[in-house]
């Protein structure tokens, strides 16, 4: 027997009800046709299968490289969240909430979409450089255009811009050299330095977590081989085989932890030293948005952050603290930095972390601190 079975609430909650059955239900009813207890369970499940929907929409558009997946999985990843946004009135999201997190996705749009071509025009490239005929090259450059021009509808004119771009600077002489990611690695030599290497690796031998496994110290050249192999392009997967020969008293799993971490402080570390080299010293702390986020990191969603005084994360929702850290720096961390590029990009008032303390504040009390 349910809690309406004792409890009959005024016309107001009623209706707030009614208006909650309809939207779990998916039916039109001008009465409650259920207990609270049969309403909360059914919320529940609702919550939980779109929330799963969501979570695989966004792991699928951060690892994809098919043109159908990607787009097909970004519709309904709105879809999903617009569904979840009806019933924020009536259920309390420990995270981001839903409708918040629709607004991040149209602001992010154009960035995911090119972020994704140029994802899938790297894997092409990989792909077709152990093709021996320059008419194989050929027809699978131009079955990846015929495939991401399908979605054109889907993008904005900077997406089609980026896609013309690509598809303008391609011949088969330049594939035959780009494929091997010779001119990119290329470049990158020319960016890092040897303060990058030894920024990363005293971030990994002051790391927690990997001083666990490594008590005296994460061996230095095992850290730079890490970092010289990811800039190379080398998956965390494929870096990690070659640090699982060296050390037989780790388990690979644990290994393979590691690896990720000083990949990803290798990533930030180079979108830091990019940035400064520009005068940009302020970035958005991103989180992937699922539910594998820390609640410290979560928190920071959005926020705008100093390269030179990061937030020790957890100690702001009074928590243990570990370290002060960027977005990334941290063991395990998905998180990513956005540059501050333009004011324009930024929507005013807006979250700051300064003084030790997660402020709001205007465009122009922004201005004064940078």
């Amino acid at each position: 027997m349910g809690i309406l079975d004792f409890f009959k609430p005024n016309k107001y909650e009623n209706s707030k009800l009614i208006e909650l059955q309809n939207i779990v239900f998916n039916i039109d009813s001008t009465s409650l046709q259920v207990s609270r207890k049969q309403l909360n369970d059914a919320l529940n499940k609702y919550v939980s299968d779109h929330s799963k929907i969501v979570n695989d929409c966004v792991n699928l558009i951060g690892t994809t490289s098919d043109s159908n997946t990607f787009f097909t999985r970004f519709n309904l990843l709105n879809v999903h969240l617009k569904a979840l946004s009806k019933v924020e009135n009536y259920y309390s999201f420990s995270e981001m909430l839903p409708s918040a997190q629709l607004k991040k996705l149209s602001i992010d749009k154009d960035m995911l979409i090119n972020c994704f071509i140029s994802k899938s025009w790297e894997t092409l490239l990989s792909k077709t450089s152990s093709l021996k005929t320059e008419k194989a090259k050929q027809n699978n450059i131009s079955k990846f255009f015929e495939n991401i021009y399908g979605y054109k509808n889907n993008m904005s004119n900077s997406n089609v811009e980026h896609l013309e771009k690509l598809k303008n600077s391609t011949n088969l002489s330049k594939v035959k050299i780009d494929t091997s990611g010779k001119v990119i690695y290329d470049g990158l030599k020319k960016e890092i330095d040897a303060s990058l290497y030894e920024y990363v690796y005293n971030k990994a031998i002051n790391d927690k977590n990997i001083h666990k496994f490594f008590p005296e110290g994460i061996p230095k050249q095992t850290v730079f081989h890490i970092i010289s192999e990811h800039f190379k392009g080398r998956r965390s997967e494929a870096i990690n085989a070659d640090i699982c020969k060296m050390f037989f008293d780790i388990s690979n799993k644990n290994l393979e932890k590691i690896t990720q971490t000083i990949c990803s402080i290798s990533s930030i570390a180079l979108t830091m030293s990019r940035s400064k080299k520009l005068g940009i010293n302020w970035y958005v702390w991103r989180t992937c948005m699922d539910t594998r986020v820390r609640p410290s990191h979560a928190y920071l969603e959005d926020v705008l952050i100093n390269y030179d005084t990061p937030p020790f994360s957890e100690t702001l929702l009074n928590e243990k603290p570990i370290d002060n850290y960027n977005a990334g720096e941290q063991y395990r961390c998905r998180c990513c930095a956005s540059p501050v590029i333009r004011l324009d990009f930024i929507s005013w008032p807006h979250k700051v972390f300064y003084q030790n303390k997660i402020q709001t504040m205007t465009k122009e009390q922004f201005e004064s601190i940078m």
